[in-house]
């Protein structure tokens, strides 16, 4: 992975409830103006540990 090209967001576990929840995400190339885009789901569960 190219460190110059992505982007990490650490959360912090305590604040997030238990749910679904959808991340959208777009990028604009700096080379063409060209834009992309989409979305992801992902699924928190509550820790019985």
């Amino acid at each position: 992975m190219d460190a110059r090209k992505s982007l990490s967001i650490s959360l912090d576990k305590s604040r997030i409830l238990p749910g679904i929840y959808t991340t959208d995400w777009f990028v604009l190339s700096k080379k063409d103006d060209h834009i992309t885009r989409g979305s992801y789901v992902f699924l928190v569960e509550e820790n019985n540990v």
